[in-house]
């Protein structure tokens, strides 16, 4: 009896140190001379699976039963927003997804229900996060420390999303209110943060009768949804006098031309959230402005631009 129970603990103590040599050791797959904790010496193999969502918004994207490495995303015919993962992720889990729609896929920076953080998404620049193209991938890893999955990779369809406007007929202004410059607004939906506007227009004041010298004031605005980013103010680029009469009594109608530009103005927008950017303009002094595209195109225009890429 005290044999048998000898044998029992010799054998216990050997597995037990055999266990404990394997767990603090190098393995080596298809080596016999690992050179790191995981050595394989061939191909690696990682199972996938596919997760179905739906347009709009998707909460709680269940992985499944297994969870696997990477998954096809299938379901959207609209645009869709990815907000957080239900899921118990282990310290530096790995999850790539693979966007097999036509549609844009948003990554939802830090968005979801409070009570599950760890479901929440890391976006880079604290942003939500659109991947373009069909096959665009994004990879999440998730981080104890953070409590959040991070976005660490992306491959996508690099796509222009730049916008622009021109004037094509001929507008005047004569009176100090903010107005829209005709045909100057673009309503478009940003891939990012930050756009850049180029403005620019040039035309004609003609001031009223005077018997001394006045100038043109122009003031222009830029607006993104209605709330003022920058303005600027121009005046009549030089004094010429049209003479009626002459003599003591003459009456001078004085006019000159003006231009004004906002060159790569930065502006702050919500990608994939309809955005407007416009421009508007005011006549500050008397007189009439004039911009005449069609009747003085060698001397008058406007446009807007707006670079997203």
């Amino acid at each position: 009896m005290k044999t048998t129970t000898l044998k029992k603990q010799l054998l216990f103590a050997f597995l037990a140190c055999f266990a404990l040599s394997v767990s603090t050791a190098q393995v080596g797959i298809n080596t016999t001379n690992p050179k790191s904790t995981l050595d394989v010496n061939g191909a690696l193999s990682l199972r996938g699976g596919v997760i179905t969502l739906v347009n709009g918004n998707n909460t709680n994207i269940n992985l499944g039963a297994t969870v696997f490495s990477h998954y096809r995303v299938e379901g959207p015919t609209n645009t869709f927003r990815l907000r957080t993962i239900n899921t118990t992720p282990g310290d530096g889990q790995i999850v790539t997804l693979i966007n097999t729609t036509d549609q844009e896929m948003t990554i939802a920076h830090d968005e979801g229900p409070g009570a599950f953080p760890e479901r929440k998404i890391y976006c880079p620049g604290e942003t939500d996060f659109i991947i373009s193209g069909q096959n665009g991938t994004v990879t999440l890893q998730f981080n104890a420390g953070l409590s959040r999955w991070v976005v660490i990779n992306y491959v996508e369809q690099k796509e222009s999303n730049n916008q622009s406007a021109i004037g094509d007929n001929g507008i005047a202004k004569d009176n100090n209110t903010w107005e829209d410059m005709e045909d100057l607004s673009i309503t478009f939906t940003p891939k990012n943060p930050v756009v850049f506007v180029n403005f620019s227009a040039s035309g004609r004041w003609e001031g009223p009768a005077t018997n001394g010298g006045t100038e043109g004031k122009v003031n222009f605005r830029l607006l993104n949804n209605n709330n003022e980013v920058i303005k600027t103010q121009t005046f009549a680029g030089s004094r010429v006098y049209l003479n009626i009469f002459g003599g003591p009594s003459e009456i001078d109608f004085p006019f000159g031309s003006w231009n004004s530009s906002l060159p790569m103005v930065p502006v702050t927008v919500t990608p994939g959230q309809s955005t407007t950017i416009k421009v508007q303009w005011r006549l500050e002094s008397d007189g009439i402005l004039r911009n005449l595209v069609t009747s003085a195109a060698n001397h008058h225009h406007r446009y807007i631009s707006i670079l997203d890429q």
